[in-house]
């Protein structure tokens, strides 16, 4: 048996949204700065542009993502927030239709 955090439900005032280049590893560590419960990691490159420039998928959905990662760890005891990473829709759509079937 596993068990489960109760849910909850949060006022629309109590979410905050930032941009940021989370690459940048300050960036990064300013995003989690208040320690948040719940970061929704949005930040991606979908397929085609990542393809046309190879540099910049990388710095984005890698880079980014670990960047984000390493703050989490490197803020210290007590900052352990969910870490929800989206895919794009073009991910989610190509998983639905089973277009990745060979």
């Amino acid at each position: 048996m596993s068990a489960r955090r109760k849910s909850r439900r949060v006022s629309p005032a109590a979410w905050e949204s930032s941009a940021a280049d989370i690459a940048d590893a300050a960036a990064a560590r300013a995003a989690i700065a208040g320690r948040p419960d719940v970061i929704f990691h949005l930040a991606a490159v979908v397929s085609g542009e990542a393809e046309l420039d190879f540099e910049k998928g990388v710095h984005v959905n890698l880079d980014g993502s670990r960047a984000l990662i390493e703050a989490i760890r490197g803020a210290g005891e007590g900052c352990c927030p969910r870490l929800v990473f989206t895919s794009s829709i073009a991910g989610v759509r190509r998983a639905v239709s089973g277009c990745d079937r060979r």
